[in-house]
């Protein structure tokens, strides 16, 4: 799907470059901007909900992580993957993945600095 929307934009940008018509050509340029922006702003947020639910999932199942960390991953990723784009109420849950991936950083880096200071002692 995504390569099918490179490719449209892709086309739509040709054609900009090699219309002789200028007020053509603005709105050649115009359909693929809008094109390409609804594709990057709906398809990445749901392919982010995605990427949560299924790094939720190892998390859980090889308990990488404890268990909170993974049922919040779960419960962020449905308004991912639902979010409707035309309301702009809802636009911050584009920082869900950056969040959660902070918090699972955090955390990673807390567990292997309490791993070596018990190795010290």
């Amino acid at each position: 799907m995504l390569f099918t929307s490179a490719a449209v934009t892709g086309s739509l940008l040709t054609l900009y470059a090699n219309e002789p018509n200028p007020q053509i050509a603005a709105s050649y340029y115009a359909i693929g901007r809008a094109f390409a922006h609804e594709i990057m702003i709906n398809c990445a947020v749901r392919v982010a909900g995605v990427f949560m639910i299924s790094t939720a999932t190892l998390f859980l199942h090889t308990q990488i992580g404890p268990c909170w960390m993974s049922f919040l991953g779960y419960g962020l990723a449905p308004a991912m993957l639902f979010r409707v784009s035309y309301i702009d109420r809802l636009d911050w849950v584009v920082l869900f993945l950056p969040l959660w991936i902070l918090l699972i950083s955090v955390y990673v880096l807390i567990d292997n600095y309490r791993r070596q200071v018990k190795a010290t002692l």
